[in-house]
């Protein structure tokens, strides 16, 4: 037989996974980054991932930019 207790505070959740490699959580409207080496199409599934998961409301906008792209937060 277990004994049940009431009112024990449960501990906080941490967050498992790997950081992202790239700043989207930093990032306010109207901010940008500069990936070297990446597509603009590779960017964008990145992106749209990130947001899905963490902050449905963000929107980005990638362009090509020299050797590779820059990423702005739009939303």
């Amino acid at each position: 037989m277990f004994k049940i207790d009431k009112n024990i505070d449960m501990p906080a959740l941490e967050r498992r996974g790997r950081k992202s490699l790239y700043p989207f959580a930093e990032m306010e409207k109207g901010d940008s980054f500069f990936v070297e080496g990446k597509l603009p199409g590779q960017m964008a599934s990145v992106a749209y991932n990130w947001s899905k998961r963490h902050s449905p409301e963000a929107k980005f906008v990638i362009k090509k930019e020299g050797l590779g792209c820059r990423v702005w937060r739009f939303e």
